[in-house]
Parts: C-alpha cells; structure tokens; sequence
C-alpha cells in the first residue's frame, strides 16, 4: 500500500470529512458564553459524533475496508466509554448513541455518496 494513498476523487472526500470532523470536533469543545440547548449539547456530545466520523474517513483513506473501520472505531469508542467507569472518567451512556449515529452516517455516506 502507497502512502500516502493517491489522491482521487473518492480519497480526497475521505480525507476532506476527516479534516472537517476533526476541525469541528475541536470547535464542539469551545464554551461560547451563551448557555444555549444547542451548545451545551455539542460541547457534550460534540467530539463523541465527529471523532468517530471522522477517524472512520481516516481509515477508509488509509485502505481499510467498510468493515474494518466500523468495527475499529465502535469497538475503540465503546471501550474508550466503558473505561470511564473504572479511571473516574465521565461516563454517560448517551455517548453509546452519539457513537452509533456517528458511525452510521459515515458509513452511510461512504457506501451511497462516496461510493
């Protein structure tokens, strides 16, 4: 496998969504003073939708299949949740569904607009 991948159609999107949820998972942590629904619940739940979305970008521009990212990525993200229970972490269960939309929508994307 070249690396980096060259650079097509179908890897700069890749990269593209990895860039812009990793951007926007950053901007997700900002507290902009307003005390608003929407901001309180991105700053929450924020980087739990982007990073998944975007890491699972990261590895389909790296070459791994659909498959492999999926699982990558859920089970990282699920057992990243699960350690907040035993290290003092902030654990919220609601995070399992951030994971899981996040997830779905990339692979979502991927299959019927990246294709």
């Amino acid at each position: 496998m070249d690396f980096p991948p060259a650079l097509t159609k179908k890897t700069s999107i890749q990269a593209g969504l990895f860039l812009s949820a990793a951007a926007l998972g950053e901007v997700s942590k900002f507290d902009f003073a307003t005390q608003s629904e929407l901001e309180t619940n991105m700053h929450y739940y924020g980087t739990d939708l982007l990073y998944p979305f975007g890491l699972y970008f990261f590895t389909r521009y790296l070459g791994l299949s659909r498959k492999a990212s999926l699982i990558t990525w859920g089970t990282l993200s699920t057992l990243s949740e699960i350690s907040d229970l035993f290290d003092g972490g902030v654990y919220d269960y609601k995070d399992f569904l951030a994971y899981g939309l996040a997830l779905t929508g990339a692979y979502f994307i991927d299959k019927r607009v990246i294709k």
